[in-house]
């Protein structure tokens, strides 16, 4: 009942995110917790299933695209209407360093970089990382510039993002 009432909300507001029913019930109510996030308007497209946050619980990842950025979400499990949700956003124009190079190509699970990695690759372990030999995060590929690694900033419960 809970499915065909977003289902019906969905359709009744014009809310360009679809909940298709071919999509299992959590992942069409994590498409209904999007459909309410900024910035609003973006049909969000499924991606995949990960534990980014380390709890225990497959967490949802979306991707969508308007004129300008490229976005990437991630609705936490276990999926309920009351999930909390990360967006995180890189620009289509080149020039930035949260820019995309090229179109985009791939959104991969990698695992964690360690501390020391991380200290010899971009001199520092970014705010908010916790480095797990069991964790994943999430590779960001867009034309010939480096990717992108998404990780679950635990200090300030949001997706977050280094680069070379």
């Amino acid at each position: 009942m809970l499915d065909l009432a977003l289902l019906l909300f969905l359709t009744a507001t014009g809310a360009p995110a679809k909940a298709s029913p071919s999509l299992p019930a959590p992942d069409r109510t994590a498409i209904a917790i999007l459909a309410k996030a900024k910035p609003s308007g973006l049909a969000w497209q499924y991606s995949r299933r990960i534990d980014i946050n380390r709890d225990g619980h497959a967490d949802r990842v979306f991707t969508a695209q308007d004129t300008d950025h490229f976005y990437v979400a991630v609705v936490l499990g276990p999926i309920t209407t009351a999930s909390a949700s990360s967006v995180v956003a890189f620009r289509l124009a080149q020039g930035f360093q949260d820019s995309f190079c090229g179109p985009f190509e791939s959104l991969t699970p990698e695992p964690l970089s360690s501390p020391s990695e991380l200290l010899q690759v971009i001199g520092a372990v970014p705010e908010g990382y916790r480095y797990s030999a069991e964790g994943k995060g999430l590779s960001l590929s867009s034309g010939e510039c480096d990717r992108f690694h998404i990780f679950w900033n635990h200090t300030a419960a949001t997706l977050a993002w280094w680069r070379l």
